[in-house]
């Protein structure tokens, strides 16, 4: 599976793999909160496939790269 045309369903299912937890969904996004991120992650719900640059930003809130989620997507 190529991150630049990941569902949103796969990308939710990545994120909340890796412990972050939904504490909100207001307005069109979701919004996921990890003790390891800086910030709240942020992801629209009516853009699907996700976007390359929003997965990269998420994933560097995270801590994580490209190939995390390849690795993920590869398992699935």
């Amino acid at each position: 599976m190529n991150p630049n045309n990941i569902a949103l369903a796969d990308f939710i299912k990545f994120i909340e793999s890796q412990g972050c937890k939904q504490i909100r969904h207001h307005k069109g996004h979701y919004v996921f909160a990890h003790t390891k991120a800086t910030r709240p992650i942020v992801i629209q719900d009516h853009i699907d496939p996700v976007p390359l640059m929003v997965v990269k930003s998420n994933l560097r809130t995270l801590g994580l790269t490209l190939t995390d989620i390849r690795n993920y997507l590869n398992k699935k």
